[in-house]
């Protein structure tokens, strides 16, 4: 055991996960960055994707710093100048916000300025990546962004898998996609349910060998060879 980390309860009743070296060294080991980024960590510190963030910037030699409180969140994108991003639709609808009235108080300002403004200057490069995680992103929301020129993704996991499911796919043109599978990993929908498959999944619940039995399944056949194509048209949050 490494450690445990308590789910919201969004499937179900709360329960304590248990993580493995082994998990989020997989987890870490299927992202695909670039090295030398600068992360501003924005969710709370219990949160799995803020973990998987943090090793992950460990083993890419990324820049990592905190944001300990919301209200300062935009201060300290001017502060540390991040270059890609990862939030939660909520955030990022709210950034949308801060934007647009920007844009309101200010008419006879530049179309880039206000975004300089509230993401800072690594930002006015065209086409930065804004990853999305937790919860669905909509397309309205999404094409919002590509207006301000950025590629915004989003993706799939979970606490029991180490946030470890699908990697974003970038095109506008699937938008309200989840993406692509992740290096190492199998998926499937079986009756409506996507099952996964992978070193990142959890070793179970802590002291609930009940639940335990109920998430897993013994034996994962049956994985079509054609699912990595069409994803993007099958899988959503």
């Amino acid at each position: 055991m490494l450690k445990l980390f308590f789910t919201s309860g969004t499937t179900g009743k709360k329960r304590s996960v248990v993580l493995t070296n082994e998990n989020l060294i997989d987890r870490v080991f299927s992202s695909i960055v670039n090295k030398n980024e600068v992360y501003l960590q924005i969710l709370p510190y219990y949160h799995i994707f803020l973990t998987c963030d943090f090793f992950g910037g460990l083993r890419y030699s990324h820049r990592i710093c905190f944001n300990l409180k919301m209200e300062n969140l935009v201060h300290n994108f001017q502060l540390y100048q991040p270059t890609p991003m990862n939030i939660v639709p909520l955030i990022t609808k709210n950034l949308l916000n801060r934007v647009k009235f920007i844009r309101e108080k200010n008419p006879n300002i530049s179309k880039a300025e206000p975004k300089n403004r509230i993401f800072g200057k690594n930002f006015k490069k065209k086409k930065k990546k804004i990853f999305s995680d937790g919860g669905f992103l909509s397309p309205e929301l999404a094409n919002a962004y590509e207006e301000l020129d950025f590629r915004i993704g989003q993706d799939y996991g979970m606490t029991e898998t180490s946030s470890k499911g699908t990697l974003p796919d970038f095109n506008p043109k699937y938008c309200s996609s989840v993406g692509m599978i992740a290096p190492s990993c199998k998926i499937r929908i079986i009756d409506d349910e996507i099952q996964i498959k992978s070193k990142s999944c959890m070793k179970g619940y802590y002291k609930n060998p009940k639940e335990t039995q109920k998430i897993f399944i013994r034996r994962m056949v049956g994985f079509a060879p054609e699912i990595s194509a069409t994803l993007r048209r099958t899988i959503y949050t």
